[in-house]
């Protein structure tokens, strides 16, 4: 009699978990942002967290992570690490690098991923230059937190209407060749944009493990006459010095040419 009423035990602790299990509200994902190295050149690096009800189902994600002017990516270093399977991103098929900030616009990038129970993601950002100025030292750019949008097939819309926060009703469509994610209003947008619009905004909970923030040096402006001047008088010195120095050596050479002439007389 022991031995049933444990059995009954066990299995009534089975059935009670997966109970409870399947009245569970799944987790709001949570993503990890943090800004690392110094300088010009660094790292957006984001952990993005699934529940497991979510983490493996046949979805996938974007984070839309907007730069300001002040920051760009390098073309050519995102797509060699697309190529060697280090990032899935979607970004602007060009981006001028030699441009300061004044003239620059800012743009977005988005990250894709499937969900899992833990994914890291790695964007390598390069800062540009600011025209220089006479009030400060340096310039404070900051970088917002990323949003997050999904995509999951039709037997799995349920789940995230049901347990996500979500806007159920409404539908996004992505242009992975802008890039640029929008609403979706009317059938007119999906023959526009020529991308099904079936992905949803999805809240996240954005945790900030190092600020996202960076101080970029600034020239003084008032120091600019005087570099000038001293640039263009240092060039000028070094031109003529350069010009006497060429018709030295020839000169040098036709003495030592003299010389040796007046030489090979003597002997014979």
């Amino acid at each position: 009699m022991k031995w049933i009423s444990v059995a009954f035990c066990f299995l009534l602790t089975i059935v009670s978990s997966r109970q409870h299990s399947e009245n569970d509200v799944i987790q709001t994902p949570i993503v990890d942002v943090e800004l690392t190295d110094a300088g010009f050149h660094r790292y957006l690096i984001y952990t993005v967290q699934f529940d497991y009800p979510l983490a493996g189902k046949e979805c996938e994600y974007v984070l839309k992570q907007h730069l300001p002017a002040s920051v760009y990516v390098s073309v050519d270093q995102l797509d060699d690490l697309k190529r060697l399977k280090k990032l899935d991103a979607i970004y602007p098929s060009f981006v001028d690098i030699e441009k300061p900030t004044e003239q620059s616009k800012p743009f977005e990038v988005f990250l894709k991923g499937v969900p899992k129970i833990t994914d890291t993601i790695t964007l390598p950002i390069h800062f540009r230059y600011h025209a220089p100025n006479d009030e400060s030292s340096s310039v404070s750019v900051d970088i917002k937190t990323p949003t997050m949008f999904i995509n999951c097939p039709k037997h799995e819309q349920n789940l995230l209407e049901n347990e996500l926060h979500i806007e159920p009703n409404t539908l996004y469509c992505l242009d992975e060749k802008v890039p640029y994610i929008k609403e979706s209003t009317s059938h007119q947008t999906l023959a526009k944009w020529n991308e099904p619009c079936n992905w949803k905004y999805v809240k996240v909970d954005v945790k900030i493990k190092s600020p996202l923030r960076a101080e970029i040096p600034v020239g003084n402006e008032r120091a600019f006459p005087p570099i000038l001047y001293a640039t263009i008088i240092v060039s000028w010195i070094v031109s003529l010095w350069t010009v006497f120095r060429t018709r030295r050596v020839p000169m040098a050479i036709n003495e030592k040419l003299e010389e040796q002439r007046l030489l090979q007389k003597k002997h014979k």
